[in-house]
């Protein structure tokens, strides 16, 4: 059975929504439902799709084997905070302990994780969970493992850059001349959905970015061009923008320390892997830009 956690997120949901399109049938998916709020998707929406739906508390070890029960391929998507990048904490490591330990008890036979960009730079504090559990899977399910390590997601630029919605005439970092290689999320469920379906390259890590980096600077101008009206960048103070972002997450230093990977180039990527996966030119950022205006304009 094709196991995919963390489905009411709209990765996972969209990576349920792959596989049904590969042919799955329902019957042989297994969607599973984290403890913690949606994130941009709805389990309604999973459970309209004719998978078998479980919840789980993946903080809580016990009944997650009854939960796993089945398994036999996991795309492990990690709950290691905003957008996939944070500092080492042992919850959200025991999180993904505990689904792995769940996934082992069930037989599976293979695990996909999507990890990030860079998860194996010892000197970021922000890719060390990732490390972690890497490790963990390959000590676990040695040779029968795919890590997809995704860049930043697209869409963070419509919800913390683009502080001020459709109206808004700025957007604030401090990543001025920082690269970012970012991905479409439908892009990555794609890429993952195929994954999980062939897994023929067993043991081995992808590096999942866009093939156009851009800096803060740069998405002011792509909000421009898809506004029709100006769009200013602003370069904060790192105290202002621990404030800023202080509206839209607890975890503040999190939040800067990416930023500060942003500015220092850690998430730009060369690699054409994602495009090799798909068969296809990878979803542009004004591309998403442009089909979140026509969404927004459309309500």
């Amino acid at each position: 059975m094709f196991t995919v956690n963390g489905v009411a997120g709209e990765v996972g949901f969209q990576i349920v929504k792959e596989l049904l399109i590969r042919g799955v049938s329902s019957d042989d998916i297994l969607a599973i439902s984290h403890d913690v709020p949606p994130l941009g998707g709805s389990i309604d929406d999973v459970k309209e799709l004719g998978v078998q739906v479980r919840e789980a508390d993946l903080t809580k070890p016990d009944g997650l084997n009854d939960v796993f029960a089945g398994t036999t391929q996991l795309m492990l998507l990690p709950y290691i905070g905003l957008e996939n990048f944070e500092p080492n904490t042992d919850e959200n490591l025991q999180r993904n302990r505990n689904a792995l330990n769940a996934a082992k008890a069930a037989g599976a036979t293979w695990v996909g994780y999507i990890s990030g960009l860079g998860a194996q730079d010892t000197n970021a504090d922000i890719f060390a969970a990732h490390k972690v559990t890497e490790n963990l899977i390959k000590s676990m399910f040695p040779d029968s493992f795919t890590f997809l390590r995704a860049g930043l997601q697209a869409e963070r630029y419509l919800t913390t850059v683009f502080q001020g919605g459709l109206d808004s005439n700025q957007v604030f970092g401090l990543a001025r001349d920082g690269q970012v290689s970012a991905i479409a999320r439908a892009d990555l469920a794609s890429a993952a959905g195929q994954i999980l379906v062939t897994h023929p390259h067993a043991g081995a890590s992808f590096e999942l970015a866009g093939e156009t980096p851009f800096t803060e600077a740069d998405f002011a101008k792509f909000a421009t061009d898809q506004l029709g009206q100006p769009v200013e960048f602003v370069e904060v103070s790192e105290a202002d923008y621990r404030a800023l972002i202080s509206i839209e997450t607890d975890d503040v230093e999190a939040g800067l320390a990416l930023e500060l990977a942003c500015r220092d180039g850690r998430l730009k990527s060369d690699s054409k892997d994602l495009r090799t996966l798909l068969g296809r030119t990878p979803v542009t950022v004004p591309e998403v830009l442009q089909a979140f205006v026509d969404q927004s304009q459309n309500q």
